[in-house]
């Protein structure tokens, strides 16, 4: 079996100030034929898989480039232009190929390709022909549009969040690639649009039970995969939204069917994904103090670079220095010239130091501290499953009774690491201040069994949208048709 993979992604925030160039993929992920690390990382799942077979199967495997940035503004066309035609010269010398596994995300937007993953796939399948079967894995936060469903003969997607199964998923895509190479299924998808958009954490209740009935269909009256797409919230683009898909073999009139019931049975939970009545952080944070269990974790999601923001905002910190709130560890802050400082200054220095508020408006006010330098290290690296993610050169830093982690690289929480690194133990502090959404919950949920989510950023009904197709909850109300 001769296999053609490579990685070409990001997640594209319309709203976010931060244009992604060169340097966002140089910085996070841009590895070259031959350069890919031996150990999977989200976006390399089916790479990583590729690997696997070829020492266990002898599969002869071309690896092209593997290119994924840091979520953040639109990609300028140019970068994207060529690193897409890399990939697609690298397809073309490795021809002819038994077959096409690409690890992308799924909402990637550039200038002037607004569906940039459809793009790609249509290319790759102009160029091997209708006979060799394409596919792809996706992030569940993708916008699913009809460009890669034609393109594409097969299309798995994450069904965990926290993102947990990108090597299961990428191990599902290729055994059904392998079996439409040998002739012995025919994959068809539908697709059905939930018409709604929510944030589905699959740890808990109603999705944990959600997520474990669409496995228990597969493999069962010629069901192949089951997918849902969650959606992202913050790519205004026509085919923003969540969306079930259904992938039988040679059966349409099934996989449609089933994708509508799957569908209208996730738009009846739509009241358990409503957003909870708005508080102040104030509140948020009354509700903190007054629990028991320590630590508690604090989310500060409205500034989570893992969705586009900047994650250099300091809202919360000015709050919890105006209230006198202390025994706090923060972190990651992207903030490289405060990190330069540091390393200049030394470890165990005092210096005043400016902190956060530099990228744009969504960063706030900046903060003016006398710190102490507690942590430095260079290239610093938290764990992500099997991964190792780089937080680049990071200082650790005191003040006002809260210890902060400065990076150079901007990216979320994942994994207590960051802070042990820097020489802080989170498990002392009273609170646990992290910059995230919900993947924090693969490294510090065991940490807690408290977690406040801080109200912080611009809700999604506020936003601006332009291009998303209406009607969709929760924009408007009872948007979804009534048959089935």
């Amino acid at each position: 079996m001769r296999v053609f993979t490579a990685t070409l992604g990001t997640e594209t925030d319309s709203f976010s100030p931060l244009p992604t160039g060169w340097a966002g993929f140089e910085k996070t992920m841009l590895f070259r034929p031959g350069q890919h690390p031996d150990f999977a990382t989200e976006a390399t799942g089916p790479l990583w898989a590729c690997r696997q077979r070829a020492r266990t199967q002898g599969w002869d495997v071309v690896e092209g480039t593997c290119a994924f940035a840091m979520p953040g503004g639109l990609v300028n066309k140019t970068v994207y232009e060529a690193l897409r035609d890399e990939i697609l010269v690298q397809l073309r010398q490795a021809m002819p190929v038994d077959m096409v596994a690409l690890g992308l995300h799924g909402a990637m937007m550039a200038q002037g390709y607004p569906d940039c993953e459809g793009d790609m796939l249509a290319r790759v399948r102009q160029m091997v022909g209708p006979q060799v079967p394409v596919g792809a894995e996706l992030d569940c936060h993708a916008h699913l549009t009809d460009a890669m469903l034609q393109a594409a003969d097969v299309i798995v997607l994450f069904k965990e969040y926290p993102h947990t199964d990108y090597v299961a998923r990428a191990e599902e895509l290729l055994e059904l690639l392998v079996l439409t190479a040998n002739g012995r299924i025919k994959p068809v998808m539908q697709a059905f649009d939930c018409r709604m958009i929510a944030s589905f954490v699959t740890d808990r209740p109603p999705m944990r039970e959600y997520v474990d009935r669409m496995r228990r269909l597969e493999g069962k009256n010629g069901v192949l995969s089951v997918s849902l797409v969650h959606g992202f919230a913050l790519g205004d683009m026509p085919d923003m939204g969540s969306k079930m898909l259904v992938i039988t073999d040679d059966d349409a009139a099934t996989a449609e069917q089933l994708a509508r019931t799957l569908g209208h049975e996730l738009y009846a939970l739509r009241d358990h994904f409503a957003a909870p009545a708005a508080l102040t952080l104030n509140d948020a944070l009354d509700e903190a103090l007054s629990l028991s269990q320590q630590p508690v974790i604090l989310v500060d999601r409205g500034d989570n670079p893992g969705g586009g923001a900047p994650g250099d905002n300091t809202d919360v910190l000015h709050e919890l220095v105006r209230r006198g709130i202390k025994d706090v560890c923060a972190g990651p802050l992207w903030d490289p010239q405060a990190v330069e400082f540091c390393f200049s200054a030394g470890q165990g220095a005092m210096l005043p130091l400016r902190v956060g508020g530099k990228a744009c408006r969504d960063s706030g006010r900046p903060m003016d501290v006398l710190a102490r330098i507690i942590g430095l290290k260079r290239n610093l690296k938290q764990k992500l499953g099997d991964a190792l993610v780089p937080l680049g050169d990071a200082a650790a830093i005191q003040f006002s009774g809260i210890h902060l982690v400065l990076t150079t690289l901007r990216d979320q929480a994942y994994d207590p690491v960051l802070f042990t690194d820097l020489g802080v133990e989170p498990t002392e502090h009273r609170f646990i201040l992290l910059k995230s959404g919900v993947q924090y919950k693969i490294g510090f949920d065991e940490l807690s069994v408290a977690t406040v989510r801080l109200p912080t950023g611009v809700r999604l009904t506020d936003r601006s949208y332009r291009c998303i197709n209406r009607p969709r909850w929760p924009f408007d109300s009872d948007c979804l048709l009534k048959d089935i």
